[in-house]
């Protein structure tokens, strides 16, 4: 849970006046329980589900990652005892994740620290100070991240997390590698300078990469006019006509509901417990 212009059409010299309207406007959206519109939702069901059930997955596995380092740096301390860490990737083992924390020794990639989590919390533990295979799955799943890592983009952060998602759609495996801009302040979401890479089966080509926004957008979520709690979150996405993954995936984080505006569409999402509902389309 590790971070300029606001964003999108919403520039930093306007950002007070406007994020203000933006509250007021989700207020009045939350006060008049707006019914759900039926086309887009129909439209783009399956680009939706498949925004929710990735958004899902990244969310536990970031917190996978984040207990994970927790446990890891409290055991081993900021030295990690010496051992080569490099990373980690997350897999399932059986209901838990694990995250396996890898290094290279004598140019081979060994698992150094194991960490199974369930529910935020490390379940058990391991530490390999000889260090232990990975499996054929944990070694492509390593070699997406390495190859990702060293891609050149436009950061809006000085940390980014990575999340590597294996994922099959229509019959087809793929390997999908988020970089997400992070921040160590919790009053603080940043909802912009978010990547996907695409990465081949094997973890070794580069097929794709999106930019899920044109630039920086991070929001206050204690800034209200009256001083009052935030309800909400809003941004405009000029994307794609329906949201994506990495809404879910930062509503998740903050527990807080995300409205989405599709501008190139004019239709309002509102995400909620990591589901995406429509709350306005244009008649």
């Amino acid at each position: 849970m590790s971070q300029d212009e606001i964003g999108d059409d919403i520039n930093m010299a306007k950002y007070n006046k406007i994020f203000a309207s933006l509250i007021l406007l989700v207020s009045m959206l939350l006060a008049a329980n707006i019914s759900t519109a039926k086309s887009p939702a129909n439209q783009y069901a399956d680009e939706i589900a498949q925004a929710e059930e990735l958004g899902k997955i990244i969310y536990e596995k970031d917190i996978a990652a984040w207990v994970g380092t927790d446990k890891l740096l409290a055991e081993l301390g900021n030295d990690l005892s010496g051992l080569p860490i490099r990373g980690w990737v997350t897999d399932k083992d059986k209901k838990r994740y694990r995250v396996n924390f890898i290094g290279e020794k004598d140019g081979e990639f060994k698992i150094y620290y194991q960490a199974w989590t369930k529910d935020k919390k490390v379940k058990k533990s391991k530490t390999y100070e000889q260090g232990i295979a990975l499996t054929p799955e944990q070694m492509t799943m390593w070699k997406a991240r390495q190859l990702v890592s060293s891609q050149k983009f436009e950061k809006c952060a000085k940390t980014y997390n990575t999340v590597v998602v294996p994922y099959e759609h229509g019959g087809v495996k793929k390997l999908y590698v988020y970089l997400f801009a992070s921040t160590t302040d919790p009053s603080k979401v940043v909802l912009g300078g978010h990547h996907r890479y695409t990465v081949s089966s094997g973890g070794e080509v580069i097929e794709d990469h999106i930019a899920f926004t044109n630039s920086c957008i991070e929001l206050d979520k204690q800034t209200v006019p009256d001083g009052s709690s935030l309800a909400a979150l809003m941004i405009s996405h000029l994307k794609t006509n329906y949201p994506q993954e990495h809404h879910v995936f930062v509503a998740l984080s903050h527990g807080q509901s995300l409205y989405v505006m599709a501008t190139k569409s004019d239709d309002l999402y509102e995400i909620k417990n990591g589901k995406v509902r429509v709350v306005k389309t244009k008649k």
